[in-house]
């Protein structure tokens, strides 16, 4: 059956730095492109032609037709290996020796050439730079990453705000819920406040118990968040994985990943725990407050 489908063609070598292919090769190995006319494809792109390695795909270069005959140009290749980077690139990228891929695509129509830079985030800084520095060499058009998928990137960097405005709001509703609680605490035992303050206990003790209640119960709530926090950070693949499988939905293909790439970062952490900390003992100063205002007298003529 024929399975026509447009596809990234690539010319490589296997003396390329720059790719992180031959680190996530399925089958077979970038060195099998120079055995002759071989291909290599993404492990969907290969899923999509039903093809596997030693069956033959046949590239179409439109762009190459016959000026006389209009029949474009064709060549077999052999697939000898599947890769997967765990991204859009298997969906549609397939790489061949880059002395054939130049033979395919003629030098005149132009030459694609890919530069690896430490920090992507500067990436499209050190193009311009490039460009500058060439800009005798004839006419360059600079593709940075960010361009080609910055829709993608943009859509993670909105979803990581709205995680985090949803998150901040989640904290402050747990706060004020401690603090009702710690309100309704006082409600319930006003009785043994009394007590307390006509045996002499002073309105900055009682306050003082009720803040060391709720440093006790921060504490614990942080230390519990944190440690159940990293546990799912460092887990997220498999956590969603696990989700996936319960309510047979895909989490992942959304974004073309077969996982979830996570860092934990303790600075940002240290941040959260000590701004959590600081509201909680802010805000219960509120009911510390109440329970050390108590008057003692009114309590024990209405009991």
């Amino acid at each position: 059956m024929i399975f026509p489908k447009g596809i990234n063609l690539k010319g490589t070598s296997k003396d390329s730095e720059i790719s992180i292919i031959p680190d996530n090769m399925l089958i077979g190995s970038l060195d099998d492109l120079k055995l002759g006319s071989n291909i290599i494809l993404g492990e969907a792109l290969a899923y999509d032609l039903n093809v596997g390695p030693g069956d033959s795909v046949k590239l179409v270069n439109i762009s190459e037709s016959n000026p006389l005959l209009g029949v474009p140009r064709i060549i077999s290749f052999k697939v000898s290996g599947i890769f997967s980077v765990g991204s859009e690139i298997d969906q549609s990228y397939a790489l061949i020796d880059n002395n054939l891929f130049k033979s395919f695509i003629k030098p005149e129509n132009g030459e694609n050439i890919e530069i690896r830079v430490e920090n992507v985030l500067t990436a499209r800084e050190t193009g311009r730079d490039l460009i500058k520095s060439l800009e005798n060499e004839g006419y360059i058009r600079l593709s940075s990453w960010d361009q080609l998928y910055g829709g993608l990137f943009r859509a993670v960097q909105l979803e990581k705000i709205m995680v985090s405005l949803l998150m901040s709001l989640i904290l402050l509703v747990a706060i004020i819920s401690l603090l009702i609680s710690i309100n309704n605490l006082i409600k319930t035992n006003e009785k043994e406040i009394a007590i307390l303050r006509t045996m002499g206990y002073s309105r900055n003790q009682i306050q003082r118990i009720f803040l060391q209640l709720i440093f006790t119960v921060g504490v614990i709530g942080i230390a519990l968040g944190n440690l159940l926090g990293y546990l799912f950070a460092s887990n997220i693949t498999e956590f969603l994985l696990f989700l996936s499988r319960v309510f047979d939905i895909s989490m992942l293909d959304v974004y073309y990943l077969d996982y979830f790439p996570s860092i934990v970062k303790f600075n940002q952490i240290l941040m959260i725990n000590l701004v959590t900390f600081v509201l909680l003992m802010l805000f219960g100063l509120i009911p510390a407050r109440k329970a050390a205002n108590t008057n003692p007298i009114n309590i024990i003529n209405h009991s």
